[in-house]
Parts: C-alpha cells; sequence; structure tokens
C-alpha cells in the first residue's frame, strides 16, 4: 500500500457538534408524481418512496446523523406525515412558496433564535439518498470567514442547496426573498459563494455522483440500481471475532497477505471498544492498523464505540470521524462505502456482525465462550491447536497457522 499511514491522532475533530442541518423538503414534487410512481406506490411524497427497503427520507437522515448533533426538516403541508422520522418540521414563514430559499431562510431563523453561538448552518435537499458522508467536514474546511456561503459541486454541477450558510445572512436574504428574489443560484453568486469539489461514487465499475437526486421517475430507477449495487458491497464482509486476546489481528494480517498473494483485493476494518480520540486505545490503533497496512490493505477503517470513520488512506481520500448513529452494522455499512472498490473486506472484531465469520480461539482458559454455539454465522473456528480437525466438527475447526485453509474458506464465504 503507497501513501502514509493516518492515525487518529491526524484526524479533525467532529465538526458537527451543534451545528444545524435542514432537509429541504418544500417542494412539491411535480415532476416524479407526474410520472405516476407516489400513487403506485400509495404515498403522496417523494421523500417517503420505499429506497432500499427505507424511505428516501430515511436515507438521507442516516447519512447527515453521523455528521451533526441537529436535524430539522423544512416541509409544508401536513407535518403528521414525516412523524415517524422524530425530527422538528418547520414549514416557510413566507408566502407563495418562493423555493428552497425560503427554507434556507427557515434554517437561519431557527438558528439565530435557538443558538446563540452559531455561525452557519448546512443544508440539503430531500431528495439526495447518497450524500458524501464528509460533506460538512469538508464544507466547514472551506469557510475562510463567518460570513462566507461555501456550496458543493461534482462531475454534475454546482449545488446550489447543499452547502454551509453564515447566519449573519438571515435577514439580508429574508429582505430579498420579500423583494421577488427566488432564484438562488442568482443569489450566491451575488453573495461571493465558493465551492468545494466531491468526488463520484464509485464501486463494481461504476459510479454516481454524491448529490444525485431523484426528480423523475427514471431517477428513481437509477436509485433503486444503485442502492442494489451497494447492498453488493456487504456481500463482501467476514469477520474475524473472538474474545480479547485471541489473535485476531495476527490471523486477520496473515490471512490479508494470503489473499494478496492469490491475487484479490482487500480492505479492512478494525473495530474496538475504544473511540478515535486520542487518548485511550490510540497506540493500539496505531499498532494495529500498521499490521493491516504492511499486510497489504488496500485502506483501513475503524468502528469505534461512539465514532466511525477511515483511518488510514492511500492518498485517494480520509473519512473524519463520524459520530455512530446507534446502529453498528449500519455505521458499517457506510464506513465500507467510502473505503476503495476491493474482492473482500475483512473485518475484525465485530463479534455481533450477522455476517459471514471465522472465530478465533486462545488457549487461554480465561476465554469466554465459543461464539459457534449461539451464532449460525460462525463459518469456522481458528483455534491455538497444531493441528487441524476439518473433519470431525461443525462449524469446522482449523489450526492458526492454516492459513491456506482459512483463506479458502473467507473466499468461499463471499462466494468467490
Amino acid at each position: 500500500m503507497s501513501g502514509p499511514l493516518i492515525t487518529a491522532h491526524h484526524l479533525p475533530p467532529r465538526v458537527g457538534q451543534g451545528l444545524l442541518a435542514v432537509i429541504l423538503a418544500g417542494g412539491q414534487s411535480r415532476r416524479m408524481f407526474a410520472g405516476g410512481v407516489g400513487s403506485s406506490a400509495g404515498v403522496a411524497d417523494k421523500t417517503l418512496l420505499p429506497l432500499a427497503g427505507q424511505p428516501v427520507l430515511a436515507h438521507v437522515v442516516n447519512r447527515l446523523r453521523p455528521q451533526t448533533d441537529l436535524i430539522v426538516l423544512n416541509a409544508n403541508g401536513d407535518h403528521d406525515r414525516f412523524r415517524a422520522f422524530g425530527l422538528e418540521t418547520r414549514g416557510d414563514e413566507v408566502p407563495d412558496m418562493p423555493g428552497p430559499m425560503a427554507g434556507i431562510l427557515i434554517g437561519l431563523k431557527y438558528a439565530g433564535q435557538r443558538m446563540p453561538s452559531a455561525t452557519h448552518i448546512l443544508t440539503v435537499p430531500c431528495d439526495g439518498p447518497f450524500l458524501p458522508l464528509d460533506l460538512l467536514a469538508r464544507l466547514h474546511a472551506a469557510a475562510v470567514h463567518r460570513d462566507q456561503i461555501v456550496l458543493a459541486e461534482s462531475s454534475s454541477g454546482q449545488h446550489y442547496v447543499t452547502g454551509l450558510w453564515p447566519v449573519s445572512l438571515a435577514d439580508r436574504l429574508e429582505q430579498d426573498i420579500r423583494l421577488g428574489h427566488s432564484k438562488v443560484s442568482a443569489w450566491v453568486k451575488a453573495q461571493g459563494a465558493v465551492y468545494v469539489t466531491f468526488p463520484d461514487h464509485a464501486f463494481g465499475g461504476q459510479t454516481i455522483d454524491p448529490f444525485f437526486n431523484i426528480n423523475t421517475v427514471d431517477d428513481f430507477k437509477i436509485a433503486e440500481q444503485w442502492s442494489a449495487r451497494s447492498s453488493q458491497r456487504t456481500a463482501k464482509l467476514v469477520g474475524i471475532a473472538g474474545w480479547k486476546n485471541s489473535g485476531k489481528t495476527t490471523l486477520t494480517a496473515k490471512l490479508i497477505a494470503e489473499l494478496k498473494q492469490r491475487g484479490l483485493s482487500v480492505a479492512a476494518v478494525k473495530c474496538s471498544h475504544h473511540d478515535f480520540d486520542a487518548g485511550v486505545g490510540d497506540a493500539l490503533r496505531r499498532r494495529d492498523t500498521d499490521v493491516h497496512r504492511d499486510a497489504g490493505t488496500l485502506a483501513i477503517g475503524f468502528m469505534g464505540r461512539e465514532t466511525f470513520g477511515v483511518v488510514t488512506a492511500d492518498g485517494t481520500g480520509l473519512l473524519p470521524s463520524l459520530k455512530s448513529g446507534g446502529d453498528r452494522m449500519r455505521d458499517l455499512v457506510q464506513l465500507i462505502e467510502v473505503l476503495p472498490d476491493a474482492d473482500i473486506i475483512v473485518v475484525e472484531g465485530f463479534k455481533a456482525a450477522p455476517f459471514a465469520k471465522i472465530e478465533v480461539r486462545s488457549a487461554d482458559a480465561g476465554a469466554g465462550p465459543r461464539l459457534a454455539d449461539s451464532d449460525g454465522t460462525v463459518v469456522a473456528i481458528a483455534t491455538a491447536s497444531q493441528s487441524s480437525t476439518e473433519a470431525t466438527r461443525s462449524p469446522p475447526e482449523f489450526s492458526r497457522d492454516d492459513i491456506t485453509a482459512l483463506a479458502d474458506v473467507v473466499i468461499g464465504a463471499v462466494g468467490l
């Protein structure tokens, strides 16, 4: 692996703590419902259309929650339709529905009234299910002064409603809206907005704009196809699990090296009860991620108790520390989205993971009970024994030194 190892103490602090994010859902979805998608799905709002088992709006919320602590929804009409999301919902306060500028104004006024220390708010559209997980961190890094608008751009162009907005602009924006200014692109240009470029998401030789939004029936079909592609990545996960000091990191490194020798690309994820913040566990993280890197991983992710992120980079990017949304599997799915496309993703230390895993057992009599006795996802056990006993047990047992056999198990688990 080329490039520097970047460990936890290199990561910027999570910038979203205490910052308001506003999801703009004040439109009427005319282009979408002209195609009949909403009526066929039994809903009257495109944000509620089911995408990969969740409403479109849930995808947006799930990608914001790790980045910021407070989310408000700007929507008009009956707010009860959004009750299940647990978000405070605010309608436009200016007449004639002047578009997203009214929603931005709602957020600026909300922050100004309730968050006296706030300098900016973040806004995103309600129909962008693939938002970057480093959106806020990168926009924040580009804000050189407190009165600057910072917006996103990508391969599809500039995104005038995805960005950071200074709270200080609230009065000016309200005045201009009431004077009839409703075109956000012209308004941000007049304010001297700056832009941050984001790369496309890539997987399996395919790419999609991270700010792809669902406006039409055809857009919705593309979103379904990409969601299906993303779910394919979770099928590449294989766990290396076991109790403390069972030898998980050593086995993981040996498997990575063996798989690489067979011509397969491997990414790794280290799971721990520690967190990203420098201090407790930092030396352990440096040691373990060094081992993974030296074994030949494309990149390494880290999942802590409260945060997750990519803690190494090969020059292509770095995901900053993000707050856990409370669902570790969802955190893992989001984390692996930013890893380079690999044939296999080895996840070390996630005992409760619902995917195929190898259990590592030590000779220590103080080790915990066998995971395989209560976890049907354990496909093999790596023991401290000097010989393998594949034919005599279910799941099969192998010596931890039988890397060839264990690598075969990994390859079989992901269907290669």
